[in-house]
């Protein structure tokens, strides 16, 4: 995949953290990146500074993700209030819809992945990172991969083993969401009596020498 001469200084623009841009010229800039990147979203589905409770607004919200922008997140103290404040709009827009909702906090440079836990609070399962020494093609390309699997709404990917490895492998946010998720229900169904049956029909595995994690191994069955 090949990009655009325009669309890698766009990526160039958005990983510039240490210029003098505005959290609305990185909010803007990160739109221009979704609606341009080929992930099956109409200019509409991209949506600027929806309305939130207590007359916040989101900066940018995709179907069930909402993307919190912040000039710069090497500050411990900004990056703590923006998760707090990421979290607000997630837990109130998945009670809202009754759907399930990701949460993206980014300043072009780090990029975290958060989801739901069962207490109710935000867990970070997913992190990308810029390098300044890397090709900043090669980033977006990255960065397309990274977020395409977590929007999960492109169309016509095409059927090949490191496409699918990429989306849904073992390193993909959406294969850590999904662990994440199961994780929890595992945890939820520990005293569910069919559960402890499965627990005993694996000991015997144990005498074969297979060594079992029954939480992850279940979790990846």
């Amino acid at each position: 995949m090949t990009f655009s001469a325009e669309f890698v200084s766009l990526v160039s623009s958005i990983v510039g953290r240490d210029s003098d841009r505005s959290e609305a010229d990185l909010q803007s800039q990160i739109a221009e990146f979704l609606r341009r990147g080929q992930f099956g979203l109409d200019q509409n589905k991209v949506k600027l500074e929806s309305p939130a409770p207590d007359k916040k607004r989101i900066d940018i919200e995709i179907g069930q993700t909402v993307i919190e922008v912040k000039k710069d997140l090497r500050s411990i103290k900004i990056k703590k209030e923006a998760v707090v404040q990421l979290e607000d709009y997630v837990l109130k827009r998945a009670d809202y819809l009754g759907a399930n909702y990701i949460g993206i906090l980014t300043d072009g440079v780090e990029w975290d992945c958060y989801r739901i836990d069962r207490n109710r609070h935000l867990e970070l399962v997913a992190n990308l990172h810029f390098e300044k020494n890397t090709d900043l093609e090669d980033f977006a390309r990255e960065l397309k991969t990274w977020l395409g699997t977590v929007l999960a709404t492109e169309e016509q990917v095409l059927p090949k083993s490191e496409v699918v490895e990429e989306r849904l492998g073992a390193l993909s946010p959406s294969f850590a969401l999904d662990m994440a998720t199961l994780r929890d229900l595992w945890a939820e169904a520990k005293t569910s009596q069919e559960v402890q049956l499965k627990r005993k029909l694996w000991g015997p595995l144990k005498a074969l020498g297979i060594k079992l994690r029954p939480d992850r191994t279940l979790g990846q069955r």
